[in-house]
C-alpha cells in the first residue's frame, strides 16, 4: 500500500502552491482510506504524462468510460508501494509499453476533478490526480487494455487545446518549458 506520509512529503514539495495542492492535503490529512473505491467521496490518483524524446507528443488514452480523451492513469491498488510504482503499473497495464522512463523524481502535476456517477451507480466522486512525467519511445507498439481505452494515440502538444481540457492543456504547456 502506498505510504501515506512519504505521498504527503511529496504533495508538500510540489513548488505550485495553488487550490489542487491544498484540496489534496486536506483530503489525505481527513481520510485513512485515500486510495480504494470503498471511500465514496473520492480517492488519490496516479496519472502518468508521457511524452516522445522530443516533447512534441503526449501519449493520449480514450477512456471508455468517461468517453474523452485523458492521460494514463488509475487508482492505487494494495500492491502500490509509492506513487510511482502505480504510474508506472498504470502506464505498463494501460499502453503495453516497455521502454520509458520517468523523467523527475517529483510530482509533475497536481489536479482535482469530478468523476460523474457511473452507469453501474458508484456514486459521483472526486479524483485527486497525481501526475508524475515520463518519456516513452513513441515507435514501440501500443497494445492497449481494451476494457479501459478505445484508442490510445501519440498526440500532438499543440494540438491537445482542441481537447478543451484546461488541466490537459496546462500539462502540454509545462512539458513544452521542459528542457529535453
Amino acid at each position: 500500500m502506498v505510504n501515506k506520509k512519504e505521498l504527503l512529503e511529496l504533495i508538500e514539495a510540489y513548488p505550485n502552491k495553488d487550490e489542487h495542492r491544498q484540496q489534496i492535503l486536506e483530503f489525505l490529512s481527513q481520510n485513512e482510506d485515500f486510495w480504494t473505491k470503498n471511500n465514496e467521496s473520492g480517492q488519490i490518483t496516479a496519472s502518468c504524462w508521457v511524452v516522445n524524446k522530443e516533447r512534441t507528443k503526449a501519449l493520449m488514452t480514450h477512456h471508455k468510460k468517461l468517453n474523452r480523451w485523458l492521460q494514463i492513469g488509475g487508482h492505487l491498488e494494495a500492491v502500490d508501494y509509492s506513487i510511482f510504482d502505480a504510474c508506472i503499473r498504470e502506464l505498463k497495464e494501460e499502453s503495453g509499453l516497455t521502454r520509458f522512463k520517468l523523467l523527475q523524481d517529483s510530482i509533475f502535476d497536481l489536479d482535482v476533478h469530478d468523476i460523474p456517477k457511473s452507469k453501474k451507480g458508484t456514486p459521483a466522486h472526486l479524483h485527486y490526480d497525481i501526475r508524475m512525467f515520463f518519456e516513452a519511445d513513441e515507435q514501440e507498439v501500443i497494445n492497449f487494455d481494451v476494457e479501459e481505452s478505445n484508442e490510445i494515440a501519440w498526440m500532438e502538444l499543440a494540438k491537445l487545446a482542441d481537447l478543451e481540457n484546461e488541466s490537459i492543456v496546462r500539462m502540454a504547456r509545462k512539458s513544452i518549458l521542459r528542457p529535453v
